[in-house]
């Protein structure tokens, strides 16, 4: 018998056999181009995944709120068709005022049609109200379902509605009591939850400087709204607080403060993001344009810091409330002068006095306009002879008040090129009338150079009206007639006596 022997593999052939076995069953199983999902053609932004609606009030009409979101084409602008389904709202809320781009589908969804541009299109489909006999806590639901086209996949989000609106106090203080002008007021905030639902969103400020204070130093997660810089919102990090606790804003924020300025405030609140004070939650402002702004200003400063949220209150902060208010006081002064002027005319002659104060900060640069809060006095004595018969009006309303028998007028401050009527009654020679700054209340101009407060208010009689001489020469001129009545009265008596 013959044997055959079998010649052995190799080792590498051995070794590449295994290889290739391992990696064919790891590999995915292949399936044909037309099973493979598209890609989406369209981005959808919001709703936020919870929204909350305003607690059930009986008997009373309950408040409604858009519900709105954006549609973003994406590469170019595509015909979206937009699905949502409201089956789940049943006694937690109700639908109305739906737009003129949807229809209902059936009682359970609706079926809408819009063309998303490539930069995004603000779309607000219907909008929500409270379900009557609803409690707080009650939730509901809604999908929202985004397709472009029959190849297309379909984007889809869904939103829980809560009834009852998480509430929220603030306390604040600035670190400084007074700050530097050209420098940074920095105000460290906390925030307390006051009610009994919870943020499940997160938590926003609002904080809106005024008088030309801008956001210094930025922070990623804070983006004004708009040019002006009159409002900032700020979508803070970390969990919210729940109800009854407190939370810290870990870092102060800052704001640049102008040179040219006394006083100022800086007003902020917070609320939960998807409440009706949530700004985003208007879909054709903040989303089209404001937002935008806002998201443009953050995608640009990827470096800059992040305002968390930590548990815990900071100390000394002040007392809690809903919405709060912060007094920047600026370590600057203004020099307040009042000009006189004189009063020139003739006795009977009604004239304006024109009011004027020129302010001045200590570089000497006019004051534009004048300073917000700030608070003094300005006085008029009106020369003797003279009586003061109009002050300056606002809408039919005086601007300003008599004293001392329509001798004086006290107006407010921040007033300059408003007129005080004088009738000039009769000549005196040597009368001087007087206009004065007087600084007093909680916010003064902290004016250094009180010398020139005060001025004079000389009077240059130049004549009389006709009309008052007329009036002068008339109580003459009865008197003479009178007399020479009276006179041919006796002598007619007397020659009648005289011939009976």
């Amino acid at each position: 018998m013959r044997l055959q022997l079998r010649r052995p593999r190799s080792r590498v052939a051995t070794v590449a056999g295994a290889v290739l076995a391992l990696s064919l069953s790891l590999a995915p199983a292949l399936v044909p181009p037309s099973a493979v999902a598209a890609p989406a053609a369209v981005t959808l932004e919001g709703p936020q995944p919870t929204r909350y609606l305003a607690e059930y009030r009986k008997g009373k009409d309950q408040p409604e709120q858009g519900f709105g979101f954006l549609l973003k084409g994406n590469g170019r602008t595509q015909q979206v068709t937009v699905r949502i389904d409201t089956g789940r709202l049943s006694g937690v809320a109700e639908v109305s005022g739906l737009s003129k781009h949807c229809h209902r589908d059936d009682k359970e969804r609706i079926e809408c049609s819009y063309r998303a541009k490539e930069s995004g299109t603000a779309v607000q489909p219907f909008e929500l109200s409270t379900a009557r006999g609803s409690k707080v806590r009650d939730r509901g639901e809604i999908t929202v379902t985004a397709t472009a086209g029959p190849d297309a996949a379909p984007v889809r989000r869904t939103t829980d509605l809560v009834v009852g609106v998480p509430r929220f106090e603030v306390s604040g203080k600035f670190e400084r009591e007074r700050q530097q002008p050209g420098g940074t007021a920095r105000l460290r905030l906390s925030v307390r939850a006051s009610g009994p639902v919870r943020a499940e969103n997160g938590v926003g400020l609002t904080l809106e400087p005024k008088d030309g204070m801008l956001l210094s130093p930025l922070n990623r997660n804070c983006g004004a709204t708009a040019e002006t810089h009159e409002m900032t919102l700020c979508k803070l990090e970390g969990r919210a607080p729940d109800p009854g606790e407190t939370a810290t804003v870990d870092r102060p924020v800052g704001f640049h403060v102008p040179r040219d300025i006394l006083y100022t405030v800086v007003d902020y609140q917070a609320y939960a993001i998807g409440a009706p004070d949530d700004p985003d939650l208007n879909p054709r402002g903040s989303y089209r344009s404001e937002r935008k702004r806002w998201n443009d200003w953050r995608d640009g400063k990827p470096d800059a810091p992040t305002l968390h949220l930590r548990p815990g209150k900071a100390a000394e902060l002040g007392p809690f409330r809903k919405r709060s208010r912060q007094t920047v006081k600026v370590d600057n002064h203004l020099d307040v002068a009042a000009l006189g002027a004189t009063v020139r005319g003739k006795e009977g002659e009604t004239v304006d006095v024109p009011i004027r104060v020129r302010e001045r900060w200590p570089n000497g640069s006019k004051a534009k306009v004048s300073p917000n809060y700030l608070e003094y006095t300005y006085r008029f004595t009106a020369p003797k002879g003279t009586t003061v018969v109009g002050v300056p009006e606002d809408s039919g309303e005086p601007m300003c008040s008599l004293r001392d028998r329509r001798r004086a007028v006290v107006c407010p401050g921040n007033m300059d090129g408003e007129e005080i009527r004088l009738r000039i009654d009769r000549k005196v020679p040597g009368a001087v009338g007087r206009v004065a700054i007087h600084h007093d209340g909680e916010f003064p101009a902290r004016d250094p150079e009180r010398a020139n407060d005060t001025d004079t208010v000389p009077l240059r009689v130049s004549g009389v009206t006709t009309g008052l001489r007329a009036r002068r020469a008339l109580p003459w001129a009865v008197g003479s007639t009178g007399l020479l009545v009276a006179a041919g009265a006796a002598y007619w008596f007397r020659r009648r006596g005289a011939t009976g």
